[in-house]
């Protein structure tokens, strides 16, 4: 779900396009740009702020050369920033949490999205889902164990202590549409 408080910043970033940028190397105030990576999880919708930020030269414009790295995972963008590799990671705040908790540190320092951004996902017709019991029956694909959509997932199918008979089946970033396809679930979050 696209709520609207993200579709403003969207569109904020897109009307600040019109700013004056600078030349390569530099920023609008003409000192040298600072190297930072940010590592990412993956390339998705969901940071879409940051994609036109780095595309209209927002951050040129703070003085900073910022280059994306992608990890293919939660766990591996956390472990760059850890690592020194990436100054900043933008992945599930989950992992933090974890790390912060088996005395690892790191800590969330911004949003990129407000909110759980997660909808469901299916490729057959589908009854409309508008509480936890409508899930009852069904194969929901998430990601593994922490991430957030396994843990709201299964929040959701706990439904306040009237648990709702359903099953996640857990998965790999990029195989959760592949796992409904090949019918190995009914539907993704």
């Amino acid at each position: 779900m696209f709520k609207i408080s993200n579709l403003v910043l969207v569109i904020s970033c897109v009307l600040l396009a019109g700013c004056g940028t600078a030349p390569a190397g530099q920023s609008t105030s003409g000192s040298k740009l600072s190297d930072v990576t940010i590592a990412q999880f993956g390339h998705v919708f969901v940071y879409m702020p940051l994609y036109v930020a780095l595309d209209k030269g927002f951050f040129k414009d703070q003085g900073l050369d910022v280059k994306l790295v992608s990890t293919g995972g939660d766990e591996k963008t956390f472990a760059a920033v850890a690592s020194g590799n990436a100054q900043f990671g933008v992945s599930d705040p989950t992992f933090t949490a974890i790390a912060r908790e088996r005395g690892q540190g790191g800590k969330v320092v911004a949003a990129v999205v407000k909110g759980v951004p997660l909808s469901v996902v299916c490729f057959k017709d589908a009854k409309p889902i508008s509480e936890p019991t409508g899930f009852a029956g069904d194969r929901i694909a998430t990601y593994s164990a922490p991430s957030t959509s396994y843990t709201v997932m299964k929040q959701l199918l706990e439904n306040n202590g009237h648990p709702v008979k359903a099953k996640i089946v857990q998965g790999a970033f990029g195989t959760l549409q592949a796992m409904v396809k090949s019918d190995q679930a009914d539907m993704a979050l």
